[in-house]
Formats: structure tokens, C-alpha cells, sequence
């Protein structure tokens, strides 16, 4: 259940329900999805048991938000730390 802003791409095995105060700006890839009045949605839909199989996988370290369950159930989107290899490239441009 997305009760908030998410800017990102966001994948689902399952169901993806954006209540009225969600705000999504990225691609969607669910098996089901649930839209309510007042939702706001910016980006490429793919919806249906086919959809959640044939998407493109992201690697865990590829740097993007890792949803997180907020105080109230609802998930909501935190940076990742950056990868070792992002880190060793960064201090290495500086040296």
C-alpha cells in the first residue's frame, strides 16, 4: 500500500493499492493494482500475472529506495547506503 510519495520504479509479486494521498512518479509492475480517487500517477503501468513475470529484476546493490514499513503499517521509501564500489570510485576521483 503506497500512503504517500514514492519517486522510483516500484515491482510487486502481489497487489499495489495507491490510496487517495499516494504520489508515484516512476514505472509500476504489479500482479494487481488498486487506484483510489485523488492518487496521483506519472509513469508506464504493467499490470497482470504475465507482468510480474516477465519483469526486469534490479539487482539489491543497485542504490535504489528499499521500502520500509513506516509507524502506521504504511511503506514508505529511504535512500540506501551507497555500494562499496560507489565509495572506492568516489575516493579515488578525489585522491
Amino acid at each position: 500500500m503506497v500512503d504517500g510519495q514514492i519517486e522510483g520504479n516500484v515491482t510487486a509479486r502481489e497487489r499495489v493499492e495507491l490510496t487517495a494521498k499516494a504520489r508515484v512518479k516512476g514505472d509500476l509492475v504489479a500482479a494487481r493494482l488498486v487506484v483510489a480517487e485523488g492518487a496521483s500517477f506519472i509513469g508506464h503501468c504493467t499490470v497482470g500475472a504475465d507482468a510480474v513475470k516477465t519483469a526486469r529484476t534490479v539487482p539489491t546493490d543497485a542504490g535504489l529506495p528499499e521500502l520500509k514499513p513506516s509507524i502506521a503499517g504504511q511503506p514508505r521509501a529511504e535512500p540506501r547506503p551507497e555500494s562499496r564500489a560507489e565509495s572506492r570510485a568516489e575516493h579515488a576521483g578525489r585522491r
